[in-house]
């Protein structure tokens, strides 16, 4: 797994197999990496769908006690579904954007008015979410034939549905492939002809309602409670355990706010550079891996003062929110839970997302975090708003995840 990911999960696993010295490291694939890609070639297995090599049934094997079956799986499933999350304390916050640089060029009345929001104690994701991460999903929720074409038959390929609506675009620019029936992460070539697999990089092409649907699978293969109803979309409340999209409030909250003050950029910084942002329309020469079409996009957490941008040598910063989260400004863009108000004019104080819409001529779900193309800086700002159609997606707009402890 790349350095620049999981630090955490990577030492946890470290000295999980020093005290198991019998037990297999569950990369069956062997490609150096542990994800859901290798959960599903164990849950082939066990279904029956394929068979696993001798070596890669010793690596399956990963509670040491020379079996492989169900609690093989369900172990394997803990150690490759856990997203990082970053825990973030109930407080009170001021959001929307601020007076001092933050409104310098437009005055967008959907960043006010500055309200002041009480937020429960909450957890986000620490990264967007992975292709490799959505991948792996994506093969359990096939697994289970949750996964239909358009017209409602059983996925063979294209554009992925579910119970009729639409999850992931192909049209192109989507950085997965289906192929001998199942998903995988594609490969690109960038600077000096290096190929980079997109398995670290954000998921994109995801509609809003693909990120609900992958929270409600993620929470069923972990053993959590899902938070929405689907198809309905609709989501629980109070919150179950499980994952869901996180508030705009929740978003904003982790983006900028430090306890004092209300940073412009995700990375508690009032300004902008080629070492620690990921927006190439706007830094010149911040398409980190030098990949000659879209997306311009890098790996999750790739600004964190170790890794060298091999397009211009450039030496990144450890650029994290004020709470430890990365990304927040540039990348790509987020999906967040609310609809969209044209003002704050009404909005919850209490830290729950906005549930109802404007009104039927009105129907856009809350995008935040700017992306790598944004036109201006002042697109990538933490207070920046923006929207889609929950059933349209493209290769600028990912999401990461949220929690209720």
């Amino acid at each position: 797994m790349a350095v620049f990911r999981r630090p955490i999960a990577i030492a946890l696993v470290v000295l999980f197999f020093q005290f198991t010295a019998n037990a297999g490291n569950g990369d069956l694939n062997d490609d150096g990496l542990l994800n859901f890609s290798d959960a599903a070639l164990l849950r082939g297995h066990l279904l029956g769908q394929n068979s696993l090599t001798t070596t890669e049934l010793l690596d399956a094997d990963v509670n040491g006690d020379s079996e492989v079956d169900i609690a093989d799986l369900i172990k394997l499933n803990k150690m490759v579904g856990l997203i990082e999350m970053v825990s973030v304390p109930a407080g009170k916050f001021t959001m929307g954007r601020t007076d001092s640089g933050d409104d310098a060029i437009y005055s967008y009345t959907t960043e006010m008015p500055r309200h002041e929001v009480t937020l429960p104690a909450y957890r986000i994701g620490k990264y967007e979410v992975t292709t490799g991460q959505f991948c792996g999903v994506l093969n359990w929720a096939l697994s289970k034939g949750y996964l239909k074409n358009g017209g409602g038959d059983p996925y063979n390929g294209g554009s992925i549905c579910s119970a009729g609506l639409p999850l992931v675009i192909f049209d192109g620019y989507e950085q997965i492939v289906y192929s001998n029936g199942y998903f995988q992460c594609k490969s690109r070539t960038g600077t000096g002809g290096a190929v980079y697999s997109m398995e670290d990089h954000p998921m994109v092409n995801v509609t809003w309602y693909g990120c609900v649907a992958f929270c409600n699978w993620l929470s069923q293969n972990e053993g959590l409670t899902p938070c929405y109803a689907f198809p309905s979309c609709a989501l629980a409340y109070p919150y179950p355990n499980g994952y869901r999209l996180p508030a705009e409030s929740e978003w904003e909250r982790a983006a900028a706010w430090d306890g004092n003050k209300h940073w412009i950029y995700g990375m508690k910084s009032d300004t902008l550079n080629s070492s620690n942002c990921c927006n190439s329309a706007w830094i010149m020469g911040s398409n980190p891996l030098g990949f000659k079409d879209n997306p311009y996009s890098a790996p999750v957490g790739w600004y964190n003062g170790f890794n060298v941008c091999p397009n211009g040598n450039v030496q990144t910063i450890d650029s994290p929110s004020p709470v430890g989260c990365y990304d927040m400004s540039g990348n790509a863009a987020e999906w967040c839970e609310d609809w969209l108000h044209n003002t704050y004019d009404g909005a919850p104080v209490d830290g729950r997302s906005w549930e109802t819409q404007q009104s039927p001529l009105y129907p856009f779900r809350v995008i935040r975090s700017g992306d790598w193309s944004a036109g201006h800086s002042i697109h990538i700002r933490t207070a920046a708003r923006m929207c889609n159609l929950p059933d349209r997606a493209n290769y600028l707009t990912g999401f990461r995840v949220a929690r209720t402890p």
